[in-house]
C-alpha cells in the first residue's frame, strides 16, 4: 500500500477545511490535475469509501479512506 501525507499552513479554521476536505467524492472541484472522479462505494463518505480519480496525463488511481476523523 502507498501512503502519502502531506502538511501545509493555511489560513483557514479547521471547520472551513473540513467543509472542503470532508467531500470526498469531490477532490476535482479544488484538486486542478484532477479530472473526473469515479464514486465506487455508495453512502455517506467515511471510512470505506472508494473512489477512482482521472488524472489530467491520462492516468488514474483508486483511492480508500482509512481512517476519517473531520
Amino acid at each position: 500500500m502507498i501512503h502519502h501525507q502531506r502538511t501545509r499552513q493555511i489560513a483557514a479554521s479547521p471547520e472551513e477545511v473540513w467543509e472542503v476536505l470532508g467531500r470526498f467524492m469531490f477532490i476535482d472541484e479544488f484538486a486542478p490535475q484532477v479530472t473526473s472522479v469515479e464514486a465506487l462505494t455508495d453512502g455517506e463518505d467515511g471510512v470505506g469509501s472508494r473512489r477512482r480519480c482521472h488524472f489530467d496525463n491520462g492516468g488514474s488511481m483508486v483511492e480508500e479512506v482509512t481512517a476519517w476523523a473531520p
